[in-house]
């Protein structure tokens, strides 16, 4: 896993913006049923309205690390924080927005009714009929887990295999999300192959 920033336009330097997210030294084992380390030694830091990329293929933690910044995880050594506290403190669940590789939830016509307002609120691209093939592939599980999690507006965005299963228009629309996202001064953190 290697993680990538994907610049911004913002006009503040890096440096001084708020620190979103960090890990230090961070490592996971799991057992199950053998002893597996499935982070080691992750260190990094995330600044508001950043978009940051964690990149690397299959099993390579991408996701654990993920699950640690969403709080669903503690790490086993190192230190992980959210906002400067722990992730998995309620107070901190509560400004960050986790959507799963493989999230389990019911899909729901009001979500799609909150999918159209953000569509409006964050100035996506109009749809076109390139990008209703990519609606349709928006249409799955995934996107409704997208959608209940953006009608919280949270400060912080993390999002595990975002481009799954997506055809380019549902790519792009994504894309154009999470700038218009950044661009309002939220973080995103996403993992991709």
């Amino acid at each position: 896993m290697s993680p990538v920033e994907i610049p911004d336009s913002k006009s503040v330097p890096p440096h001084r913006r708020e620190l979103v997210a960090w890990m230090r030294g961070v490592s996971r084992y799991a057992y199950n049923p053998h002893f597996v380390r499935a982070l080691t030694d992750v260190s990094f830091e995330v600044r508001r309205g950043e978009v940051f990329g964690l990149l690397g293929p299959s099993g390579s933690g991408k996701s654990t690390t993920i699950r640690i910044l969403a709080g669903r995880l503690p790490p086993s050594e190192g230190k992980a924080k959210v906002f400067g506290r722990s992730p998995r403190r309620r107070s901190v669940r509560m400004r960050v927005g986790y959507v799963p590789q493989r999230p389990s939830h019911n899909k729901s016509h009001v979500l799609a009714q909150a999918m159209d307002f953000l569509r409006d609120l964050f100035t996506w691209p109009k749809r076109s009929p390139r990008s209703e093939a990519g609606d349709a592939a928006l249409g799955n599980e995934r996107s409704s887990v997208l959608k209940r999690v953006l009608a919280k507006n949270p400060d912080l965005l993390l999002l595990d295999e975002p481009f799954a299963s997506l055809d380019a228009g549902g790519c792009a629309e994504m894309k154009s999300l999470i700038v218009a996202l950044a661009r309002r001064g939220k973080t995103v953190i996403l993992a991709s192959d």
